[in-house]
């Protein structure tokens, strides 16, 4: 926990999902985490932030869709590209560095205390990562906040 002013911000640790590429992209990789802000005045706001790290194609991570079926648009933060080149003189093809969040209810993770919550990452039109935060994760991000 941390104390800024007169918000106090907590942060869980870190998770990681990534697989690797062939050619010039190497390993795609996503760093996830819940983050929750308080302020005297206000309820406490939760979120989930991912930070992606990938090559080839650029991809819009403007979606969440849920287990149940049911998804929500992220917030997007931010967008860099960190380098383009060519790959054996045939192929032209950039690596980027998103970040994204999604607001959480705090009534979402009291129900993935039990079961974790199994999220993808999506553009809207193709499927690009499964995340998947498991319940005691929740549980313990919780109990600190608390």
């Amino acid at each position: 926990m941390t104390y800024n002013g007169n918000i106090f911000v907590w942060r869980g640790p870190a998770l990681r999902v990534s697989h690797y590429r062939t050619l010039f992209y190497g390993y795609d990789c996503v760093d996830y985490w819940l983050h929750a802000r308080k302020s005297p005045a206000l309820s406490v706001k939760y979120a989930m932030s991912f930070d992606a790290d990938y090559g080839g194609d650029l991809r819009h991570y403007d979606v969440v869709k849920f287990a149940d079926g049911s998804s929500r648009q992220t917030v997007n933060h931010r967008h860099d590209t960190k380098r383009c080149q060519f790959f054996n003189s045939m192929v032209y093809s950039c690596l980027y560095h998103d970040r994204v969040s999604l607001e959480l209810s705090h009534t979402e993770l009291v129900a993935a205390r039990m079961k974790g919550l199994q999220l993808t990452l999506s553009s809207g039109t193709q499927d690009y990562e499964a995340i998947v935060l498991p319940a005691n994760y929740v549980q313990g991000f919780l109990h600190a906040v608390q």
